[in-house]
């Protein structure tokens, strides 16, 4: 019975991003600020966003605390911060005490997701300060795992990873620490479906 139940459990990891034989297509969210509900803080913004190449995106901050990345609303002078819907977060409009400056980079037309929920039950967000790099490549996307990883290990996704189709993939990597701070030593690759990106 214990040999049953420990293969259902397999099985069902197996098949997290699986839906009666069938692959789950990938939720595709483009970030639209309501505010009517929200708490205001004060605060400014200083740069483009790193973690989101949309035009409408941008580095802020509300006293020492960085959010990034913070999105325009269609009500002037006022932004969304803090979003997070896989952690339930609704965030908090960003009251501009000073005016948004002129952008400092070139935005691309391809909006590129900067959190990904995936079937693993994992959520990834984008770096916005040191990226490491392991003997695998750069790791642009850290993730929150459900499960506990082994001490001093880590894991993220694998730079130009992200493969777009009904079913989006990306190729997520355990990566732990040794005596050497870098390369960061790779302990395991592997494909996983996505389940939601929001870009």
């Amino acid at each position: 019975m214990k040999h049953i139940f420990k293969l259902m459990i397999l099985t069902g990891m197996a098949c997290s991003s699986i839906a009666f034989g069938k692959t789950i297509p990938t939720e595709i969210n483009t970030v639209t600020p309501k505010f009517d509900h929200l708490k205001t803080r004060g605060g400014e913004c200083w740069v483009d966003s790193i973690a989101s190449n949309r035009p409408d995106a941008w580095r802020c901050k509300v006293g020492n605390f960085i959010f990034d990345p913070c999105f325009a609303t269609s009500k002037e002078g006022f932004l969304l911060c803090d979003y997070n819907p896989p952690a339930h977060k609704e965030g908090f409009l960003l009251h501009l005490t000073k005016p948004l400056p002129a952008p400092t980079s070139m935005k691309t037309t391809q909006v590129i997701p900067w959190l990904l929920q995936l079937a693993d039950g994992s959520i990834c967000q984008k770096y916005t300060g040191t990226t490491p790099n392991t003997d695998k490549g750069a790791i642009p996307y850290y993730c929150v795992e459900k499960m506990k990883l082994p001490k001093n290990c880590d894991s993220g996704l694998i730079e130009d990873s992200i493969k777009e189709g009904e079913t989006w993939t990306v190729m997520k990597a355990t990566y732990c620490s040794g005596e050497k701070v870098y390369p960061l030593k790779t302990k395991e690759v592997r494909t996983v479906d996505v389940l939601k990106v929001w870009q």
